[in-house]
C-alpha cells in the first residue's frame, strides 16, 4: 500500500515527540517495579534504580538502535549520527 501512496515526489513524514531520555528510563523503572509488584512476579521494592540498570535489566538506547539498525552490537558515535540523520530526514520533531 505504501508504494501506492508514497513516491519520490510525495514523500511521507513522521511527526515525533520525544521525552528526555533520563526521564523516560526513570519512568520505565518505576513502571516495571510497580507492575512486577502487582503481578507478584518478583519483588523489586528493595532494588535501586542504579542497581536495576547496572544489572542489564533496563533498556539500552532502544530508539538509537532501532533507527540505526544496530539491535545487538555496542553502539558507537557513528550509530548515533545515523539515527540523528534518519530523524532529520524523516521526522518533524516536537519536544
Amino acid at each position: 500500500v505504501s508504494n501506492n501512496i508514497f513516491t519520490s515526489n510525495n514523500q511521507g513524514m513522521l511527526f515525533a515527540l520525544f521525552r528526555h531520555p533520563i526521564h523516560r528510563v526513570v519512568s520505565w523503572f518505576y513502571f516495571v517495579q510497580d507492575t512486577n509488584w502487582r503481578r507478584k512476579k518478583s519483588d523489586l521494592s528493595d532494588i535501586t534504580i542504579e542497581e536495576y540498570f547496572k544489572s542489564g535489566s533496563g533498556e539500552n538506547n532502544w530508539m538509537t538502535r532501532f533507527l540505526s539498525h544496530q539491535m545487538t552490537k555496542k553502539l558507537t558515535s557513528d550509530d548515533l549520527n545515523v539515527a540523528k540523520e534518519v530523524l532529520r530526514r524523516k521526522c518533524i520533531v516536537g519536544l
